[in-house]
C-alpha cells in the first residue's frame, strides 16, 4: 500500500470501530422497546405458533411450491434453511426467499429466519456472491480487520439474496491432524488465532446487520469422527477444554454473540449420557450459566447420524428442548417437521415441557427477528404495530445507514477488491519459509495446471504459453517433468487425489533436479505431504478461483511465511 492508502486504511478501521461501540450502545438504547415488543407479540401466539417458531425447515427444489407453504400453514416454522440444491439463478434465489416469507407472513405474521452455510473456501452455497476464501485462509493472513471485512461483505451480499442469517463463523480450533470435517473450516490450530479472527468475522456479520451463528459449541476440533456420520467423543476435562476449545467461544460471548450451534459430540467429563445438543449439562449450566450465553441456541442438523442413528425424530425434540435449545434445525421439510411438531405440542400438554419453557425460545428467536429489522423488511399484517415504535425504528434506520457507508469504504480502502487481497495474503508455505522466485525466472518457469484460474494468472504473470502444461485424467505427468530437458523452476498445481504421486515426484526431484520444485495446494494440509528440499509446498486452504491464482502469484512475490498450523 502507498502511504496515503496505509492512512486511508487507519481512519476506516477507526471508523468502523466507533460504529461498532454504537452499535452496541445504540441498542442498550432501544432494548426496553425491543424487549416490551417481544412480549406483546408472543403473548398473541397460539401454543402452536410458538412451537413452530423452534422448527426450522429445509426445502426441496429451487421454486416456491404449494407443499412447501401447507407445511410453513400447518407448522409456522421460525426459519428455512437452504442448500446449493435450493439455489438457481440469481432471481430464482431472490424469487424464492420473497416467496417463502409472503407465505409466513401470511400464515403466522412472523417473518422467518433464512440461514445459509456459506463459510467460504470449500463451504458455500450462494455462487452468485464474492467467493471468499474460508476461515483457515483468513487465519494464516493474520489480518483481523481483513476478516471483519470479509464478514461484513460476504452478509451484506446475502442480505441482498433474501438470507438474514449466517451459519458461521467457525470457532473450533482444529488441534487435531486427523480431524474428517473441520480442518480448512477452522481458523487454525491456534486458539488466539481462532479466537482474533472468528470474533472479527463476527463483528464484520453483525455491522452488516445479519445474525452471525458461532459454532460448533463446546468445540468440535479434537475429533476424528464426522458426526454426520457417527457420534465423536472427546474425552478432555472441564478445566481442559476451559483452557483450549472454550477459549474462543467465551470471548465471543463476552462480546454479545446472538447465536451459537452446538455440536453433536459427548464428552463424558461434562455428560456421559447426551451428546451436547442433548445436554442440560452443558447448554444449560456451562453455557447460560457459567458462560453467562443470552443468544440463540441452534442444534447442528437433527438429521445427523450421531443423533438421527441413536435417537427417535420426536423423542430427540424434546431431549434438546429440555436440554436448554432455542432452534431445532432440520434439513428437509415432510416427516420429521411433522413428528416434531406433534411431539413437542404433546409433551407441552403432557407436562414434560413447560409452556414457559417454549415462550423462553420463542421470545428469543421474535426479539432477533425485531432487532436486524426482519420484521421492518417484511412487514406484518398482523403485528403491524411492530413497525411503529420510534426507538427501535431510530436504531434499524442508524443500522442500515452504517451498512451502506462501511459498505462503500471496504469497497474503497481494498480498491474494489477485497477478495484478491486477502486471497494474496493467506498464501503460507507447509513446513518452512519461501523467499519466493525472481522475476526474472518467469520466462523459464513451467505451470502444470489443472484450473482455467491458474491458467489466467500465468499468463498474466507472463509465464509463456508453451511453458502451461494442462492435466488430463490418466496424464502422466510425474513421469515427464523431472527429466532435464524440461528444465525450469515447476509450479504444479494439485488436488489431495494427486497427493500420492506428488510425494514419489518429490523424493526423485531432489535427487535428480537442481531447479526448483513448487506445489500448489488448495485442500486440507493435514495429509501425509512431501516438502521439496528444493522449492516449497504452498497452501491456500481454499478452492476459489482468486486463491488459486494467489497461489502462483505469489511464487513470484514472495516472502511466504511458514503455516502456522498442528501437522501430522
Amino acid at each position: 500500500m502507498h502511504k496515503n492508502q496505509i492512512s486511508r486504511a487507519f481512519l476506516f478501521f477507526a471508523a468502523l470501530t466507533v460504529a461498532i461501540a454504537s452499535c452496541v450502545d445504540a441498542d442498550a438504547e432501544a432494548e426496553q422497546s425491543l424487549q416490551e415488543m417481544t412480549n406483546r407479540i408472543v403473548s398473541s401466539m397460539t401454543l402452536e405458533e410458538k412451537v413452530g417458531q423452534l422448527i426450522h425447515i429445509g426445502i426441496s427444489g429451487k421454486d416456491m411450491r404449494a407443499g412447501i407453504e401447507s407445511e410453513i400453514r400447518k407448522y409456522h416454522p421460525g426459519g428455512v434453511i437452504l442448500f446449493g440444491i435450493n439455489l438457481g439463478t440469481a432471481n430464482q434465489v431472490k424469487n424464492l426467499n420473497q416467496s417463502l416469507q409472503k407465505a409466513s407472513l401470511e400464515h403466522t405474521g412472523i417473518p422467518l429466519l433464512i440461514s445459509i452455510d456459506q463459510e467460504g473456501g470449500r463451504v458455500v452455497r450462494l455462487t452468485h456472491i464474492t467467493q471468499f476464501p474460508g476461515a483457515m485462509a483468513m487465519g494464516q493472513a493474520g489480518d483481523a480487520q481483513m476478516a471483519r471485512s470479509v464478514g461484513f461483505v460476504t452478509a451484506s451480499e446475502l442480505l441482498d439474496f433474501g438470507f438474514n442469517l449466517v451459519l458461521a463463523p467457525v470457532l473450533d480450533i482444529n488441534n487435531n491432524p486427523k480431524n474428517p470435517v473441520i480442518n480448512t473450516r477452522s481458523y487454525g490450530s491456534n486458539k488466539s488465532t481462532v479466537t482474533q479472527m472468528g470474533l472479527a468475522y463476527m463483528e464484520g456479520v453483525q455491522m452488516a446487520g445479519s445474525i452471525p451463528v458461532i459454532k460448533h459449541f463446546p468445540g468440535h476440533g479434537d475429533t476424528t469422527v464426522d458426526s454426520h456420520h457417527d457420534l465423536p467423543t472427546i474425552s478432555k476435562t472441564l478445566d481442559q477444554l476451559k483452557s483450549q476449545e472454550l477459549i474462543p467461544f467465551k470471548e465471543a460471548i463476552d462480546q454479545n454473540a446472538p447465536a451459537l450451534m452446538t455440536a453433536h459430540i459427548l464428552f463424558p467429563a461434562l455428560d456421559q449420557k447426551y451428546p451436547a445438543t442433548l445436554s442440560s449439562q452443558i447448554l444449560q449450566q456451562l453455557l447460560r450459566k457459567e458462560l453467562n450465553f443470552k443468544g440463540l441456541i441452534f442444534t447442528d442438523a437433527m438429521e445427523m447420524k450421531a443423533i438421527a442413528d441413536r435417537y427417535e425424530t420426536g423423542e430427540s425434540a424434546i431431549l434438546a428442548l429440555q436440554a436448554g435449545v432455542d432452534v431445532l434445525l432440520l434439513t428437509a421439510e415432510g416427516p420429521n417437521t411433522r413428528r416434531m411438531f406433534e411431539a413437542i405440542v404433546k409433551a407441552v400438554k403432557d407436562g414434560r415441557i413447560s409452556e414457559q419453557r417454549i415462550e423462553e425460545s420463542a421470545r428469543r428467536q421474535v426479539y432477533w427477528k425485531l432487532r436486524t429489522g426482519a420484521f421492518r423488511k417484511h412487514p406484518s399484517g398482523r403485528y403491524s404495530f411492530a413497525n411503529q415504535n420510534e426507538k427501535i425504528n431510530q436504531y434499524l434506520t442508524g443500522q442500515e445507514k452504517v451498512r451502506q457507508e462501511q459498505l462503500q469504504e471496504v469497497k474503497k480502502n481494498y480498491q474494489g477488491n477485497l477478495n484478491e487481497a486477502v486471497s494474496r495474503k493467506s498464501i503460507v508455505s507447509l513446513r518452512k519459509e519461501f523467499a519466493g522466485l525472481d522475476k526474472d525466472s518467469l520466462q523459464s518457469s513451467y505451470v502444470f495446471y489443472r484450473t482455467a484460474a491458474m491458467r489466467e494468472q500465468a499468463l498474466k504473470l507472463g509465464i509463456p504459453k508453451s511453458n502451461l502444461v494442462f492435466y488430463r485424467t490418466g496424464h502422466t505427468w510425474l513421469f515427464r517433468i523431472y527429466d532435464k530437458k524440461w528444465a525450469g523452476p515447476w509450479f504444479i498445481e494439485l488436488e489431495e487425489t494427486d497427493l500420492p504421486l506428488w510425494n514419489l515426484l518429490v523424493s526423485r526431484w531432489n535427487t535428480r533436479r537442481e531447479d526448483a520444485l513448487i506445489g500448489l495446494y488448495s485442500g486440507n494440509p493435514f495429509h501425509t505431504i512431501s516438502v521439496p528440499e528444493k522449492g516449497a509446498f504452498l497452501c491456500s486452504f481454499s478452492p476459489t478461483s482468486e486463491s488459486r491464482k494467489a497461489l502462483l502469484y505469489r511464487g513470484f512475490h514472495g516472502p511466504i511465511g511458514q503455516a502456522d498450523l498442528i501437522l501430522p
